[in-house]
């Protein structure tokens, strides 16, 4: 049998997600990321509910666990630095998550556990994808000709590559988030696949600690939605 071969467009949590579980599985995997080199940073991650029976399936849960941000809880404060509102961890299940980390640890985490034999290019970008009955074919900006069975869009929800594939995509929606709590859907996801239908990954869920602001945005009483994707 011909080893099965796949793309992936984006190296940040669930585009190193997807390239584990399918080299893992055998496919021969390239992930392309448009910047030059891996990034780091990012906000925190709660990983919550399914994401942590994923964790152990991929045998990193203690791995995560060990760059824990250890947060233990937020705090509101008004414009005298005075506490008005706790929220304590109160378990998995609290404001406070009991497994959290920073974005960029995590894609970090993911990346060092990879299995060997995942392929990255570096500080290039898709720029065509032409889909036929033999499977996928890919040219990125600086003329790389890339071909596969699989194609997978892992780049959040302000995707260039998405709208130029040459079929259908599903829709997306953007999560508004605010420094007290976020609620994107705890359902599975579709992630847009050329070749190979749809692939489904979970979405995380972001958390902001308010004592982490600027003075004069603690003491806001409402402030602008921000939008977060991994």
């Amino acid at each position: 049998m011909a080893h099965r071969t796949a793309i992936i467009s984006g190296a940040s949590i669930a585009g190193l997600s997807t390239a584990y579980w399918l080299r893992r599985t055998g496919w021969d995997v390239t992930v392309i990321e448009r910047a030059a080199e891996f990034r780091d940073g990012g906000q925190n991650v709660d990983i919550r509910g399914v994401a942590r029976d994923v964790l152990r399936r991929m045998d990193l849960f203690d791995a995560v666990k060990a760059r824990n941000t250890t947060e233990t809880g937020a705090v509101l404060v008004d414009e005298r630095g005075v506490v008005t509102v706790e929220l304590p961890s109160d378990g998995a299940g609290g404001a406070t998550a009991e497994l959290e980390i920073l974005r960029g640890d995590l894609a970090r985490t993911i990346l060092d556990h990879l299995p060997p034999g995942v392929s990255f290019v570096y500080g290039d970008t898709v720029s065509t994808v032409n889909d036929d009955a033999e499977g996928v074919t890919v040219t990125t900006e600086k003329g790389q000709l890339l071909s596969a069975d699989l194609f997978v869009i892992a780049e959040g929800v302000r995707s260039r590559t998405r709208p130029r594939s040459s079929t259908k995509t599903t829709s997306t929606s953007e999560t508004s988030t605010s420094p007290w709590s976020s609620e994107p859907s705890h359902e599975p996801t579709a992630m847009t696949t050329v070749g190979g239908g749809t692939t489904p990954f979970a979405d995380a869920r972001f958390t902001f600690d308010p004592t982490r602001m600027a003075p004069s945005a603690r003491s806001s009483p409402t402030l602008p939605a921000m939008t977060s994707s991994v």
